[in-house]
């Protein structure tokens, strides 16, 4: 005898598994940014790291003393003008850094940064911008990905009651 699965189990256990993977991806979008800085320097020396065109940040380890904290370089020959975002947020995997601000490489080049500041045993970093928005969106795609889920076992729930009521119906699921 094949057990019959119902639609609305099949419904549910498809939207719990897609639920999972978007909280997988939300994850993994708040995650990756982290994952993809250059090797950290202390404070007073100078990191050199290849990037490509386009948008960059520099992060710093936390402190109070942020104010006080600055960046100096250069940017495929050019001068490095780090510019403040007020969208721009701070990472916190694997390792917290504050965000000090972004430049932009006109073209693929060579970064050469140093910051200094009155922080003991701090260091600084260079990696992809994270901005509010990128934060916003991976928020949303949790709670989405977290309503879809819910909803599978919503429908897991529903199956099982609609099937425990056709074997009281049918008395205990027995031939007569």
């Amino acid at each position: 005898m094949t057990k019959k699965r119902s639609v609305l189990g099949t419904l549910g256990w498809v939207a719990i598994c897609l639920g999972i993977i978007g909280m997988l991806g939300a994850l993994a979008m708040l995650a990756a940014p982290g994952l993809s800085t250059a090797a950290p320097v202390a404070f007073g020396e100078r990191l050199t790291v290849d990037v490509s065109a386009g948008d960059h940040a520099v992060y710093v380890t936390p402190s109070e003393e942020s104010g006080s904290i600055t960046c100096t370089g250069e940017v495929a020959g050019d001068e490095l003008r780090l510019r403040p975002d007020m969208t721009q947020e701070s990472l916190f995997f694997p390792v917290a850094w504050d965000a000090r601000g972004s430049f932009v490489a006109e073209r693929a080049g060579l970064v050469i940064l140093s910051c200094d500041g009155p922080v003991k045993g701090a260091a600084f970093t260079i990696g992809p911008v994270v901005s509010f928005w990128h934060v916003a969106g991976a928020t949303l795609l949790g709670i989405a990905s977290l309503m879809v889920a819910l909803t599978g076992g919503a429908l897991l729930f529903c199956a099982a009651v609609t099937r425990r009521r056709a074997r009281t119906i049918n008395g205990g699921g027995t031939c007569s």
